[in-house]
């Protein structure tokens, strides 16, 4: 009965060895000095050995082919415009400054542009797995200003206006087409306002009660797509290799003439692009 038990032992542990020599890429019955099984560079599974020689098949190239991605930056300035667009016109409800529709730096850099990138005509989608912002956006009014200037948020985004101001404003939220997608009005210091922007689109916010007080929201589904700051600077990060048109319009432009631009712009892997984007007025 011993000898029965310690033969079964010993054909079970080579049932075993031969098992694991399999899964490990080792050709059963090879001797010690055949080389194991080649792995791909990505750690994955074995590429074969035939009668000597390496096949690696397309799809396992493929997976293993990384391509680094880059950065690209620049700034938004502007041409020459009508002086209404860039002109102080008196002081607001609020006895403020009233800010030009065209705000530019000493250096000629324009706040409130939305920037974004199109490869071979079209923009780069928006991946559909990717998270909503949270918190959403916040837009504020302060002074009779509205700050930031212009904001972007994906299809179905939310955006929250506030108010800082003691006096009433009336806020109304329009797609450059016409259609209206809310109008609420904002009578307390601290009071709030969600607004879902459901559709692509550009989106003017304005006050009812206070002309001047406008502020603009790009409602796009692109990957690559930014608002320029009071620096008139913007950026993307993670844009693939290729040769892009970047294209800019104003803020100031939702519901009236636009004051656009475009530029062609090569991003290398793993590196960095810069180009200047100089908005000029564009007719209808």
């Amino acid at each position: 009965m011993i000898r029965r038990t310690a033969l079964l032992a010993v054909v079970v542990a080579c049932i075993v060895c031969v098992a694991c020599g399999t899964r490990s890429g080792t050709a059963v019955g090879a001797g010690a000095d055949s080389p194991p099984a080649r792995h791909a560079v990505d750690g994955g599974g074995p590429i074969a050995d035939v009668g000597g020689s390496t096949v690696a098949t397309a799809a396992v190239l493929a997976a293993t082919a990384v391509v680094a991605p880059a950065v690209v930056t620049g700034v938004v300035t502007l041409a020459d415009a009508p002086a209404v667009a860039t002109s102080w016109p008196g002081r607001t409800a609020c006895r403020t400054a009233s800010a030009p529709a065209l705000a530019r730096d000493l250096a000629g850099a324009v706040a409130g542009a939305i920037v974004w990138l199109e490869l071979d005509g079209s923009p780069v989608p928006l991946a559909a797995a990717r998270a909503p912002a949270a918190p959403p956006p916040l837009l504020t009014l302060e002074r009779c200003r509205f700050e930031p200037r212009a904001l972007v948020v994906a299809p179905g985004g939310v955006v929250v206006i506030e108010t800082r101001d003691t006096i009433r404003h009336e806020v109304a939220v329009t797609y450059d087409d016409g259609e209206r997608v809310a109008r609420f009005p904002l009578p307390l210091e601290g009071q709030s306002f969600g607004v879902t922007l459901p559709r692509a689109g550009f989106v003017a916010i304005s006050c009812t009660l206070h002309a001047g007080e406008r502020a603009a929201v790009a409602v796009l589904a692109h990957a690559h797509v930014a608002a320029t700051g009071a620096d008139g600077r913007f950026s993307f990060a993670a844009v693939p290799p290729g040769r892009y048109r970047a294209r800019a319009q104003h803020a100031a432009s939702v519901g009236s003439v636009p004051f656009v631009a475009e530029s062609a712009v090569e991003v290398a892997a793993a590196g960095e692009a810069e180009l200047e984007l100089e908005l000029a007025l564009t007719p209808r």
